[in-house]
């Protein structure tokens, strides 16, 4: 039985080991460390015996995994409870949000002309191209870096984003600096505790976290880990890992492309090749030939040494070593994040992860908001949930939110500023007393905790590696590229799947170009498909209509005689108009009057649209003329009329979209939300 470890349970290590047991099925044993909790940087504390958000604490709508993982685990979304945002600079408000939409659109223009209409369009252009991520997974495709993944979502430009200033590229763009110093630079500092010099592609992931479609889970974001592990059938290991070392079996592994039974295995005597082009197997370093069940000719196969890894680890009582087939690291391994895993036998070495993590300090306080220090002399005037702020030296908070609780009941309010409430402080280092004493009047209690919750952007150049070894992956590089939790989730789905392919290999899922034209070329011909097995149901269900016209053709039935040429002949006259019977696939008549002598008809289309089109397009032709003469078979010939036009209209519908997006110069434009609702909603 395959062994499977995931080094860290937060929710890149869960959402890893539930879809490891997705592709590797229930056979596999899945073991998960976690030193600290469950969650990770998903974290609760509590306040008055209540539960507030500490760590991530907001979700995006289009987040698919995360909202596949509430649906599987019968999880609920949280309530989300209104409240205005005011930007402040040390001084006063520069930016303050109102009841009236309309208002706060005409401000933004006001002040800064249409810089927010291009920050919309184009952080709507990056979503919409990440969005792919989720087409090529349900396809199975897998990336073996987090370079290749950018690439194929966005091409160059998502890659060059990487490597450019959130700032530069803005300015780029047409935004002014004063949109930039007073708008894009608070929501750095919240989300991510920086400034505006983070690389562009990250500020795209933290604008999009500042929209207002957001959403979180009722009793805690962190219920999603611990239901996943219980939804994986994975054994959780509260320990301390502290060595991952390579461990030779002994032995020589033989594995190839082919899924056929190995027949027989030959020493060659000469240079492998590929020799069978069906499978593509890979070159192998021992000179050995495979002979496949069904295959027609030789392959060459490839052989490896056979190792595992062994996982030292410390328990509260004990020290312990397991091995594993596979390992999937999902925990930072930056140094001054002390994971304390050191790797050992692995020739060459493995090189140490450049950069470092970001301090970040989130502080639950519950006591009464210092509004004067704001410009409100009096609290009830004070009209903010949330207050972001600027750039400004001498600031010492990033920003200051009433916290709701994660558990919010039918009747829950906000506090007034005039109230003690529970408020969520950021900051890039613990408050001060003096500190704490300028944000709030007075307080019941502190609660810091002290994250390195996300990169700092900036300290490094490079992409951290996907595949560090040849089973041994590291999930936290894709944190470097945007850290969110759906992208935690993304990476994980993307190392089950390089697992698993890399595994069977599967080279040919593995970092595919221009899937995109791949994958619409597959949608085009499989709506074909559907609409050729609709009008195939179609016809029989309108051959079979129990009107006059088929008891008239069952009855002239007993005319057809053979002709000269053998072929079938009906002749039958009726006030002078020959009624002619075609003789259609799947043996179903179709009647077509005409005012012509009688003659033979017959049926010689090649494809099932060509055959099925054409006996719908006389059948409609028939029946509008006998409605014409025939009162009593109006009602019948206008029901068909209209099912077959709107059978066709559906078709155009769907063929129209599909050419749209093929070709992007003609078609509707669709919105971010109705592209995931088609993509993922509609059968």
């Amino acid at each position: 039985m395959r062994s499977l470890a995931v080094v860290g349970a937060g929710i890149g290590g869960t959402a890893t080991a539930h879809f490891l047991r997705q592709h590797f099925g229930p056979e596999v044993r899945i073991d998960v460390f976690e030193r600290r909790t469950v969650g990770g940087r998903l974290a609760t504390v509590a306040v008055n015996q209540q539960d507030y958000e500490s760590g991530g604490s907001i979700i995006h709508s289009l987040n698919l995994h995360m909202q596949d993982f509430v649906k599987q685990l019968g999880l609920k979304y949280r309530k989300s409870v209104a409240g205005k945002t005011a930007v402040f600079n040390g001084k006063e408000f520069i930016l303050e949000e109102t009841d009236w939409y309309l208002l706060d659109l005409f401000r933004l223009w006001w002040r800064y002309g249409i810089s927010f209409i291009r920050l919309q369009m184009w952080v709507e252009e990056i979503m919409e191209k990440f969005m792919r991520i989720y087409k090529y997974q349900a396809h199975g495709y897998a990336f073996s870096s987090v370079e290749e993944l950018l690439h194929s979502l966005g091409g160059s430009g998502f890659l060059n984003m990487t490597h450019r200033s959130l700032s530069e590229s803005l300015l780029e763009l047409g935004v002014s600096q004063r949109f930039i110093d007073e708008v894009i630079a608070p929501i750095m500092r919240v989300n991510y505790g920086q400034n505006i010099s983070i690389p562009a592609f990250v500020g795209a992931v933290s604008l999009a976290g500042a929209q207002a479609n957001l959403w979180a889970v009722e009793g805690g974001n962190k219920l999603v880990c611990s239901g996943l592990l219980k939804f994986a059938k994975a054994s959780l290991i509260q320990a301390q890992v502290t060595t991952i070392s390579l461990q030779l079996k002994g032995g020589i592994t033989f594995s190839t492309a082919s899924r056929e039974p190995v027949t027989s295995v030959t020493c060659a005597q000469v240079k492998p090749a590929l020799i069978c082009e069906k499978h593509k197997a890979p070159v192998a370093d021992l000179p050995i030939l495979v002979f496949c069940g069904k295959c027609q000719s030789s392959s060459t196969m490839l052989a490896s040494e056979s190792h595992q890894y062994k996982l030292s680890y410390t328990t509260q009582t004990d020290e312990v070593s397991d091995f594993y087939d596979i390992v999937v690291i999902a925990t930072p391994l930056q140094q001054n994040v002390n994971s304390g895993i050191s790797f050992q036998g692995f020739d060459p070495h493995l090189p140490d992860m450049a950069g470092f993590y970001h301090q970040t300090v989130a502080s639950i306080v519950h006591g009464y908001l210092n509004c004067s220090y704001f410009g409100f002399l009096d609290p009830k005037l004070f009209p903010f949930a949330s207050v972001l702020t600027t750039d400004t030296p001498g600031l010492f908070f990033n920003s200051a939110a009433s916290a709701c609780p994660v558990n919010i009941t039918a009747g829950f309010r906000r506090k007034q500023p005039q109230e003690a409430g529970v408020y969520k402080v950021f900051s890039p280092k613990p408050l001060e007393k003096n500190e704490l004493k300028t944000l709030f009047k007075s307080y019941y209690s502190v609660q810091v905790t002290d994250w390195q919750a996300y990169p700092h952007y900036g300290s490094t150049q490079e992409l951290p590696p996907v595949i560090l070894h040849d089973s041994l992956y590291y999930l936290n590089g894709i944190e470097w590229a945007g850290s969110a939790m759906e992208m935690s989730s993304v990476a994980a789905k993307n190392i089950a799947l390089l697992a698993y392919h890399r595994w069977n290999r599967q080279l040919e899922m593995i970092d595919q170009k221009d899937l995109m034209h791949k994958i619409k070329t597959e949608l085009y011909v499989y709506y074909n498909v559907v609409f050729a097995v609709h009008m195939f149901i179609g016809c029989h269900v309108m051959d079979c209509w129990p009107d006059p016209e088929r008891r008239a053709a069952q009855k002239m039935t007993a005319g057809v005689r053979p002709g000269e040429d053998g072929r079938a002949q009906l002749r039958h006259t009726d006030g002078g108009d020959h009624a002619v019977l075609a003789v259609c696939w799947g043996g179903c008549p179709a009647l077509h009057s005409q005012r012509t002598e009688p003659r033979l008809c017959q049926y010689r289309g090649t494809g099932l649209l060509v055959r099925c089109f054409l006996s719908r397009l006389w059948r409609v032709k028939g029946r509008t003329r006998s409605a014409a003469q025939r009162s009593t078979t109006v009602a019948v010939g206008m029901i068909i009329t209209m099912l077959v036009l709107t059978a066709v209209c559906c078709y155009l519908f769907w063929l129209i979209a599909i050419l749209a997006q093929l070709n992007p110069l003609f078609g509707p434009a669709l919105s971010n939300d109705t592209i995931w609702y088609l993509q993922f909603h509609w059968p």
